[in-house]
């Protein structure tokens, strides 16, 4: 629930830090952007995965017990973060 305001401020202190190791040179600008830029597709993965997770709850719950569901929904989540980071580690480069 915290990830609207988490995420600008990470973004904005990764990109900080990356110009400054940088000396604000175009190089320390692309690295930043780079950097960013794989948070936010990281970022994007995980949710995705909470997306499932919540799936997973709201079908199983009623059925099963609250541990099953539990477990079940938290290899949901794992494997469909996961699975969304190999596919963008992928694709993005």
């Amino acid at each position: 629930m915290a990830f609207p305001a988490i995420f600008p401020a990470a973004a904005t202190l990764i990109e900080e830090q990356d110009e400054r190791a940088g000396s604000s040179t175009k190089s320390g600008e692309h690295r930043a952007q780079v950097d960013v830029g794989a948070d936010a597709a990281g970022a994007a993965a995980g949710s995705i995965g909470l997306l499932a997770f919540a799936a997973i709850v709201w079908r199983i719950l009623p059925t099963y017990s609250p541990s099953f569901t539990l477990v079940v929904a938290t290899l949901g989540w794992f494997g469909l973060s996961f699975l969304g980071w190999i596919l963008i580690d992928r694709f993005w480069r």
